[in-house]
């Protein structure tokens, strides 16, 4: 879609609120807040209301909620669309990973969640344990998703401090 020049125009803002406790090891940084204005999209005007906080409670759990507000106003009609989304990471151990997250989307009146648990039982090799639920219009769909990754080592061959090429066989 082309715009008439001179009709469309932009504005941007945003703040960042960084901040580090190291007596407690909280780390709080992120953009907070953005705002945009788009004067002249679709013969009208868009404005965006976004925060994005992430706080980082220790080395092992961290936290993110995220809102968008977009709010259109057209010559035909205005709405809003509001999407709202929280995410918790937490790693019991550097091979033991679980992450959830929540979302809900306004206009699709949509409520999801995801929780991920994630073994790294060798580096590039992982057990994937999956759960999906979402809502909508009064139906629940569920998944269980089980996902297992495995790399295959092929014969390589790599020279010792001495000199000599070592061959190593394939292993699985």
């Amino acid at each position: 879609m082309s715009l008439p020049q001179g009709k469309a125009g932009k504005w941007n803002g945003s703040s960042r609120f960084p901040f580090i406790d190291e007596n407690r090891g909280v780390k709080l940084g992120h953009r907070w807040v953005n705002i945009q204005r788009e004067n002249g999209s679709w013969d009208g005007n868009r404005t965006t209301t976004s925060l994005n906080p992430r706080i980082k409670l220790s080395q092992n759990l961290s936290l993110q909620a995220q809102f968008r507000l977009d709010d259109v106003r057209l010559p035909t009609g205005s709405f809003s669309s509001k999407v709202s989304n929280i995410r918790v990471n937490y790693n019991f151990t550097n091979d033991w990973l679980t992450s959830t997250t929540l979302q809900y989307d306004s206009i699709q009146d949509l409520l999801n969640l995801n929780f991920r648990l994630n073994w790294i039982y060798r580096l590039g090799d992982d057990l994937f344990v999956v759960y999906n639920q979402t809502r909508r219009a009064g139906q629940t769909d569920r998944a269980f998703i089980l996902k297992f990754t495995h790399s295959f080592d092929f014969g390589i061959d790599v020279q010792t401090q001495s000199g000599p090429v070592v061959w190593l066989p394939v292993s699985g």
